[in-house]
């Protein structure tokens, strides 16, 4: 889990300017996404929560809907990467 959030973190800071376009803190050349171009990185949640289940196989998790723990795991990962960025 830890490994995801660290490979979010890097790829954030080895692309900043992609990474401000994704999220809509920028736009490039007028570019923008819309809200539905959005909802297309949604996909990648699918390998968080496939690890949320795994760690509750492993009874590293309590019982828990795998789907909302990797979603408060991804935002929290997102608001840490997002603020370290900006304070850099």
């Amino acid at each position: 889990m830890a490994t995801l959030g660290r490979a979010y973190r890097h790829n954030a800071q080895a692309n900043p300017n992609l990474y401000a376009v994704m999220f809509g803190g920028s736009s490039l050349a007028g570019f923008s996404l819309t809200e539905q171009d959005r909802h297309h990185g949604r996909y990648t949640l699918v390998n968080v929560v496939r690890m949320c289940r795994a760690m509750y196989c492993l009874q590293r998790f309590r019982p828990c809907d795998a789907e909302l723990v990797a979603h408060q795991m991804w935002n929290a990962t997102h608001g840490l990467v997002t603020w370290s960025s900006a304070s850099t």
